[in-house]
């Protein structure tokens, strides 16, 4: 039997990875702050990555498989020695040492498309081998920890998968994202008709599915030390997601044409042009490779994962 361990098992990615896990005949070994673990999981562990060198992790004797989908993309700090450092790069890294310790065979790191930048050209998506240009410390704090996991990998015996999503959406998200949910469903007219920009998004319903194709070796043997970008496999305008949210939601939508240019002087002028630049902007991922090495496929479409947002929002008297 396949033993998994899930560091972040109670973050937004990390528990949608554990649920679906336990639907398999799998032992899930789930790590966070509080030691919790879902019904059907194996067992749970304690762990704080702010604080990592005060943990044991003897528990890794048993798992042939170990996901860091612990992170952070938000912190207070104005400088590289934050919580972006900490977290998603040192604590990955000492997570990863202690793999190898423990044998374990595969490293699994969900990092992000920002290691590659924050736009793209829209005939020019992002591939796998693309240079790293981050844009932030958030990017920086992702890249430096790809390096260290693939020179760390190469000299030992373990492999290694990165897996940088784009914005991830689907239920229980938060963010940006529900931000935007908001928006829509609050009936107030939005200024964004003029918006024809290309961005990939992918719902958490098909990274988990590529996530767990990767959990085992046997039928992925060709994903060990590679990097994939991972995505719906169809890149909408942000004028086609807010109507496709408000279809789903049951919402008004009221899209006003006000000029982009306009708009972008607008954010500027009030010191929100990374805002600008993820409204109006492109940012397009290639993830060809996923299905090239592996023939992975995308297994719900926006509008299915929408719909299914839309219902659990609803049933928990949600707005």
């Amino acid at each position: 039997m396949i033993s998994i361990c899930v560091f972040g098992s109670t973050g937004f990615l990390g528990s949608a990875i554990v649920r679906k896990l336990n639907t398999f005949n799998y032992n899930v070994y789930e790590v966070n702050r509080s030691g919790s673990k879902q019904p059907l999981s194996f067992s749970a562990h304690k762990f704080d990555c702010k604080n990592f060198s005060a943990y044991e992790f003897n528990y890794l004797h048993d798992c042939d498989v170990v996901i860091f989908a612990s992170g952070v993309s938000e912190c207070d700090n104005s400088n590289f020695s934050s919580d972006y450092e900490i977290i998603n790069f040192k604590c990955a890294v000492s997570v990863l040492e202690a793999c190898i310790d423990y044998d374990v065979k595969r490293f699994i790191y969900i990092s992000s498309i920002k290691v590659c930048g924050e736009l793209t050209d829209s005939s020019l998506p992002f591939g796998p081998d693309c240079d790293g240009a981050p844009d932030g410390m958030y990017g920086f704090s992702k890249l430096n920890a790809e390096l260290a996991i693939k020179k760390l990998s190469y000299s030992e015996n373990i492999d290694f998968v990165i897996v940088r999503p784009p914005l991830i959406y689907g239920t229980g998200v938060g963010g940006n994202f529900h931000s935007l949910i908001k928006l829509v469903t609050s009936g107030i007219p939005l200024p964004f008709a003029s918006v024809n920009n290309s961005r990939s998004l992918i719902s958490i319903e098909n990274l988990v599915n590529f996530v767990l194709l990767c959990t085992d070796r046997s039928s992925s043997l060709k994903a060990a030390n590679q990097v994939f970008h991972i995505s719906d496999g169809v890149d909408i305008s942000t004028s086609t997601l807010l109507r496709k949210v408000a279809i789903a939601y049951g919402a008004r939508l009221r899209l006003l044409p006000v000029p982009v240019s306009f708009m972008r002087l607008a954010a500027k002028l009030i010191g929100k042009s990374g805002m600008a630049d993820r409204l109006f902007g492109n940012l397009q991922v290639d993830s060809s490779k996923a299905s090239e090495l592996l023939g992975w496929k995308p297994v719900v479409t926006m509008d299915e994962q929408l719909r299914k947002m839309a219902e659990f929002d609803k049933s928990a008297g949600k707005p």
